[in-house]
């Protein structure tokens, strides 16, 4: 997963007390991206985002989303997720994270849960 360069100045305005946006929505994609921290948006980005929950366990957060049977797009052939991103909202809104390490055919014979695991430390 690639943090985008937008959410480590929004986790600066939190610490310091102004308005900010966090993680609330996952985005799937069927493009293929190469990752880099300035993007804005996630290329091919398509159908309903997922409603993140988190939780936190001391300097660990994790967020999930379920992508539904109905959220397929293609349903006679499937969606073929490559990439996948975290969004403040569920349109437009602040990209602030984007991976694709992956391709998965989601078809509407299933569900998909999407973790994602950030863990804030020194290194």
């Amino acid at each position: 997963m690639t943090v985008m360069n937008i959410w480590l100045e929004e986790m600066a305005k939190s610490a310091n007390g102004e308005s900010f946006v966090y993680p609330g929505f996952d985005a799937v994609s069927t493009d293929g991206i190469t990752t880099d921290v300035t993007d804005t948006s996630l290329d091919g980005e398509i159908g309903t985002r997922l409603t993140l929950t988190g939780t936190r366990v001391d300097n660990q957060v994790q967020w999930s989303g379920l992508r539904l049977s109905t959220d397929v797009v293609d349903t006679s052939n499937g969606d073929t997720l490559r990439s996948l991103g975290m969004l403040s909202a569920t349109s437009s809104g602040t990209l602030l994270t984007e991976q694709s390490p992956f391709q998965l055919l989601h078809t509407a014979s299933f569900e998909i849960e999407f973790i994602n695991n950030v863990i804030f430390r020194r290194p």
